[in-house]
């Protein structure tokens, strides 16, 4: 029986400080299913704001002995300016979603590693998060020939709550409705609500909890909001739009739930608002 369900591996890596010179290489496993890849999600950001830097976006290096990957290097950002001397409210990225092919097939638990590199000398390393999209075998057609983009859904329906701990917590379980027959789509936001403190950065993942089964893993990136400096003044942060990412899983029929688990990078002082909904047809 076919399994065209999509599963997102989620990476959580340190960026390099010198530029050109990668980070720490971080490796996991595909799940027994991985079979063909489709894309990487990228978000990153800055964990300490220092002034006056721009590296000019960062440098994803891929690898993977076992597929035939070596040193691959995707340009991505975060795609921002050097910022003010004394405040600011911290530079945000929302998340990249770049298609992908595999060189030579996966057979299942195959190792793939991912590391960051400034393109120009930075202080600190960006806070960095990698959500490696693949399947078993293809979703449908209609939905692949869309993809990266989402094709047109017929519902949706999403659930919200404010979060500060890394503690990985659920949100309000997601009832599927009897007339969905696929899962195509899904947004994932975090962003700051309350009072700013000095010094601290909004990044998470969602892990994709289901009544229907083998749907692990599915942990989707959000956006980043990188750290702010001092005591900032006049207009927050703002992403004029946030991506849907497409994801595909069959509903099986009867009774099922979506349940989204929220999953901090680090830990948020005050108002904290994350948010995930599911699109469907």
């Amino acid at each position: 029986m076919a399994n065209p369900t999509t599963y997102v591996q989620q990476y959580t890596i340190t960026g390099g400080t010198t530029g050109g010179v990668f980070g720490t290489t971080v490796n996991q496993n595909l799940n027994a299913f991985g079979r063909h890849l489709l894309a990487i999600i990228y978000s990153a950001g800055d964990s300490v704001y220092t002034t006056a830097q721009s590296p000019g976006g960062d440098s994803l290096q891929m690898t993977s002995a076992s597929l035939g990957v070596t040193n691959q290097q995707f340009l991505t950002g975060p795609y921002n300016t050097s910022g003010p001397a004394t405040n600011s409210s911290g530079q945000s990225m929302v998340q990249d979603i770049m298609p992908i092919e595999e060189v030579l097939p996966p057979q299942g638990n195959e190792q793939i590693g991912f590391a960051v590199a400034p393109n120009a000398t930075i202080t600190t390393g960006h806070a960095v998060q990698v959500g490696l999209m693949y399947c078993q075998d293809y979703p449908p057609n209609y939905w692949k020939n869309q993809f990266p983009l989402p094709m047109a859904f017929r519902g949706a329906f999403e659930v919200g709550a404010q979060q500060l701990s890394t503690t990985a917590t659920n949100l309000t379980a997601i009832s599927i409705p009897s007339w969905v027959r696929e899962i195509i789509a899904c947004r994932s936001i975090t962003q700051k609500a309350g009072a700013i403190t000095a010094g601290q950065y909004e990044q998470a993942f969602f892990s994709v909890l289901s009544t229907i089964p083998n749907l692990a893993p599915l942990q989707v990136p959000t956006n980043t909001q990188g750290a702010t400096l001092g005591t900032p003044v006049g207009t927050g942060l703002f992403d004029d739009w946030m991506p849907f990412i497409p994801i595909y899983f069959l509903n099986p029929g009867g009774t099922q739930t979506i349940t989204p688990q929220i999953n901090l990078i680090n830990t948020v002082s005050t108002g904290n608002q994350v948010a995930w909904g599911a699109y469907w047809r």
